[in-house]
C-alpha cells in the first residue's frame, strides 16, 4: 500500500518522477505507473492501488485534461476525499475537480523549497498523515550490532557511516547535471570525514607529491591512476580489500546528506565561506582538512578545498545513468569524474551537483581524493 497514488499523462513522465522522487525523500510511498510490471494488467493493478491509496495527487496538464484514465483516476480519489490536485500547465481543470484547491506549479522546475510545493507535502500530510525517517533509529540498529558510526582504521584514517536511502540526483543548472533522476543507495558504507592528506599518503606510498606541503593539508597533484596505486597498497596493508573511491552516485548521496539544496547547508551561497575553502578565502592554496565546518553527516571539506576524484567513467549527461549506485563504466574512454569544487573555485563550481572531468592520468595541485570504506 501507498501513502500516494500519482496520476499524470505519460507524456509528463519526466515531471512524475520529479514529484514522485521528491515526495519519497519527505517519507512519502508513492505509486506511479513504472511500478506496473510486465504481465500485469492495467486496470486491474491502478485499480487495486487506488484502492489501497490514502492519497490521489493528480498532475493537470493540457493532455491530462483530456484523458478518460486521468479523470477516473481523480474521480476514485475525489469520492473517497483524498484528491490533492495539481496544476503543472495552466488549464482549466475538468469539472467537478475544479471546486477543489488545487496545488500552482505551473513552470515549476522540482525546487523542493518551492512554497507551493511545501504546501502539497502539507496537504498530502492531512490526508495520510506526517511521514517519519528515522534515521536516528536506524544508526542505533547499527549501535546495537556494534557497528561503529565512525571507524579510524591502522593509521588514524576517520570514516562516517553513511546509511542507505534514497535521493534526487543532479540538478537542472547544467545539462551535464540533467536529468534529475532518483538513485537509491542499497547498501550503508564508511565515506572519509576528511580529504586523504599527506601524512596518509605518506605512510601508504612512501612519497609526497602535493605542491602544497603539509602533513593535515589534502594530497593533491595525483591522478585517478595515482589513487587507485594507494587504494591498491592500502587494502593490502589492512588486509582489508574494502578501500575504494565512492561511485559519483555515492559521493553526492553523502555531500548531500539529506538536502536537496544547492549545498549541503542550503542555498545561500554567502554562507559558503563557513563550510568552504574556495577563491574567497583560500589565499589560493590548499588549508588544513577539517577547518571548517562539516556538512549534516559529518563530512568535512566537501565543498572546496580541493577537488575529489571520484570511480566512474565521464558521461556528458545522467542519460541511461545506473539508479542503485554503481559507477558507469560503459564508455569506451579513460576520462574520469572529479567532483566539489576547490580552493580556486567559484561558489557555482562548489555546489553539490556540480562535476568536471580529465584524463585518469591527469594531475593538478588542485585535485585530490576522499575514500569510501565497505562495511
Amino acid at each position: 500500500m501507498a501513502d500516494i497514488f500519482l496520476s499524470y499523462k505519460r507524456e509528463e513522465k519526466s515531471i512524475a518522477q520529479i514529484f514522485a522522487g521528491l515526495l519519497e525523500l519527505k517519507g512519502f510511498s508513492v505509486w506511479w505507473d513504472p511500478d506496473i510490471y510486465p504481465g500485469e494488467r492495467f486496470h486491474d493493478i491502478i485499480q487495486a492501488e487506488l484502492d489501497l491509496a490514502n492519497c490521489v495527487v493528480v498532475l493537470w496538464s493540457k493532455r491530462s485534461v483530456a484523458s478518460k484514465w486521468v479523470k477516473a483516476e481523480a474521480t476514485n480519489g475525489d469520492d473517497k476525499n483524498i484528491l490533492v490536485p495539481v496544476l503543472i500547465e495552466n488549464v482549466r481543470i475538468p469539472v467537478p475537480f475544479n471546486v477543489i484547491q488545487a496545488v500552482d506549479l505551473i513552470d515549476w522546475r522540482g525546487d523542493p523549497s518551492n512554497p507551493e510545493f511545501l504546501r502539497l507535502v502539507g496537504s498530502v500530510s492531512k490526508k495520510v498523515g506526517s511521514p517519519i525517517k528515522n534515521k536516528k533509529q536506524e544508526k542505533e540498529v547499527f549501535k546495537e550490532e556494534k557497528i561503529p558510526a565512525i571507524y579510524t582504521n591502522s593509521i588514524g584514517m576517520k570514516f562516517a557511516l553513511i546509511l542507505k536511502g534514497d535521493f534526487m540526483m543532479g540538478s537542472e543548472e547544467n545539462d551535464t547535471e540533467k536529468p534529475i533522476h532518483k538513485v537509491t543507495i542499497e547498501s550503508p558504507f564508511y565515506l572519509g570525514m576528511y580529504q586523504v592528506t599527506q601524512k596518509e599518503w605518506e605512510t601508504v606510498m612512501g612519497n609526497n607529491p602535493s605542491t602544497f606541503k603539509g602533513d593535515n593539508l589534502p594530497v593533491e597533484t595525483i591522478s585517478w591512476n595515482d589513487v587507485q596505486d594507494f587504494v591498491k597498497k592500502l587494502n593490502e596493508k589492512e588486509s582489508a580489500n574494502k578501500y575504494r573511491l565512492p561511485s559519483e552516485a555515492e559521493w553526492e548521496y553523502a555531500a548531500r546528506a539529506g538536502t536537496t539544496t544547492r549545498y549541503s547547508f542550503g542555498d545561500d551561497e554567502s554562507k559558503l565561506g563557513d563550510y568552504a575553502w574556495f577563491w574567497v578565502n583560500s589565499d589560493s592554496k590548499t588549508h588544513d582538512v577539517g577547518q571548517k565546518k562539516p556538512n549534516p553527516w559529518g563530512l568535512y571539506d566537501i565543498h572546496g578545498n580541493v577537488w575529489e576524484w571520484v570511480q566512474g567513467k565521464w558521461h556528458g549527461s545522467y542519460e541511461g545513468a545506473p539508479t542503485e549506485g554503481s559507477s558507469r563504466g560503459d564508455e569506451d574512454n579513460s576520462v574520469r569524474v572529479f567532483r566539489g569544487g576547490g580552493w580556486a573555485d567559484v561558489a557555482g563550481n562548489c555546489r553539490s551537483a556540480f562535476r568536471l572531468s580529465f584524463a585518469s592520468g591527469f594531475r593538478d595541485r588542485g585535485l585530490g581524493f576522499r575514500l569510501l570504506r565497505d562495511l
